[in-house]
């Protein structure tokens, strides 16, 4: 008697929402290196739960479809990218060793703890559904806006001069990070000097759009 009046106390539904909720991060931790390894056609919620050690019904328990796992899965790798981003960024700092930075640290990451990384956003490209686009898409434009606030604050705090819109340039490192991803994912980025110091080098042909005083001066222009 007195056990199963201990049963529908707190500690029993505590310990239940615990196990579930780690079971879920066990799902989501297999399925990013399933779909990684077997593309999103070619994974299988049969597969994950193998993968995870668990039976396929579990799956269905907190993803109502593969289609609905492999979003969440964008969406924590998502996640993971915008934090990592907004904190280097929020360090301040010179713009060209700010990006460069995020781009070495992507590197460092998706090169040697974590390919699947790169290998879920290449897939996701390839993959022609409505919702997983517009979930691409949004990844996008999130990053693309996080740069562009970034570099329009530079310009509103005079450090930078910008012949072109902020937008314009954030769409073109975004580029550069997805054409940096695909060389990681064949083995042609394996010398990681050319990405921090490559994009940073780029960056300063650029000038981001900057006229430094010495270029507009006078004296420069009669030259």
């Amino acid at each position: 008697m007195n056990r199963k009046k201990r049963l529908p106390g707190k500690t029993g539904p505590k310990i239940k929402r615990m196990k579930g909720e780690e079971r879920r991060k066990l799902i989501l931790r297999t399925a990013q290196r399933v779909f990684a390894e077997e593309t999103y056609h070619g994974a299988t919620t049969a597969k994950i739960a193998r993968a995870a050690g668990v039976t396929e019904p579990t799956i269905y328990l907190h993803f109502p479809s593969k289609k609905a796992l492999f979003l969440e899965v964008m969406k924590d790798v998502r996640r993971f990218i915008m934090v990592t981003t907004s904190h280097i960024l929020n360090q301040g700092g010179d713009l060209r060793e700010r990006y460069g930075q995020i781009f070495d640290t992507y590197y460092q990451y998706t090169a040697q703890v974590n390919a699947d990384v790169s290998k879920i956003w290449i897939n996701a490209i390839s993959v022609n559904d409505p919702d997983i686009q517009a979930s691409l898409r949004k990844f996008m434009e999130e990053i693309v806006e996080l740069y562009s606030r970034d570099i329009r604050a530079a310009a509103e705090e005079g450090k930078i001069n910008l012949d072109y819109l902020p937008e314009v340039l954030a769409r073109i490192l975004v580029a550069v990070s997805v054409g940096q991803e695909i060389m990681i994912m064949i083995g042609a980025g394996k010398d990681r000097s050319w990405v921090s110091e490559g994009v940073k080098g780029m960056l300063l042909g650029w000038n981001w759009g900057r006229k430094t005083k010495e270029n507009s001066s006078p004296a420069k222009r009669e030259q």
